[in-house]
C-alpha cells in the first residue's frame, strides 16, 4: 500500500535494525542539537516556579522562530546522505522527493524565520505550532533518511569478517591443495 508514497514507498527494503539504529542516531543527535530548547525550557519554568507547564516555557524558547532554524539544520545532511555515491546498484530510494523536500521546508524555514525576527507581524499567531509540525516534518525525513542510508550502507565490521573469513577459506584451499599435490 504504502510503496507508492514517496519516502516511505521503499521501507520494506529496510529491516528492523535499520530503523533501529536510524531512531538511536536521532535520538542522539536531537538530544545534542536541541538541548539550549528543553534546557532552557527547565530554567524557564524554574525561574517561573511553576506558574507555567514546562511545555509553555519551552515554547517562549522557541516564540520567535528559531525552530524552523533547527528544521533547517536537522535537514542539511540529507542532500549529502541521498546524493552520496555508493559502490551498489540500488539508488537511494526517493532521491528527488528528499532533496525537494530538504529544499522546500529550508526556503520555508528561512522566509518564516526572516519574517519573525523582523517582526513584521504578518504571520498568524500560531506561529509556534506551525513552527513545531514543520520541525517535525525535517525530523521524519531526516529519520527516513537514515533509515536507508543504513540500508544501503555497508557494514563496515562486517565486510571485515566477511573479508577475514574469505581469506581464510581461501588460504586453507591453497594449503590443502599444495598438500595434495606434494
Amino acid at each position: 500500500m504504502f510503496h507508492i508514497v514517496p519516502i516511505v514507498g521503499s521501507l520494506h527494503l529496510c529491516t528492523m535494525l535499520d530503523c533501529a539504529e536510524a531512531l538511536k542516531e536521532i535520538c542522539i543527535s536531537l538530544i545534542i542539537s536541541m538541548s539550549p530548547v528543553y534546557i532552557g525550557g527547565i530554567g524557564l519554568y524554574i525561574m517561573h516556579g511553576g506558574t507555567s507547564t514546562y511545555m509553555e516555557c519551552v515554547n517562549l524558547i522557541v516564540q520567535n522562530g528559531e525552530l524552523f532554524i533547527y528544521a533547517a539544520a536537522v535537514l542539511a545532511p540529507v542532500v549529502y546522505i541521498v546524493s552520496r555515491d555508493r559502490n551498489d546498484v540500488r539508488s537511494f530510494p526517493s532521491k528527488f522527493t528528499f532533496i525537494g523536500t530538504t529544499i522546500v521546508v529550508s526556503l520555508v524555514s528561512t522566509c518564516i524565520f526572516t519574517i519573525e525576527r523582523v517582526k513584521l507581524h504578518i504571520l498568524p499567531n500560531n506561529i509556534i505550532l506551525i513552527s513545531w509540525i514543520v520541525f517535525a516534518v525535517a525530523v521524519a525525513v531526516f529519520y527516513f533518511a537514515l533509515v536507508y542510508n543504513n540500508t544501503l550502507l555497508p557494514n563496515p565490521a562486517g565486510l571485515m569478517r566477511e573479508n577475514d573469513l574469505d581469506f581464510t577459506r581461501r588460504y586453507k584451499n591453497h594449503r590443502q591443495e599444495t598438500e595434495e599435490a606434494s
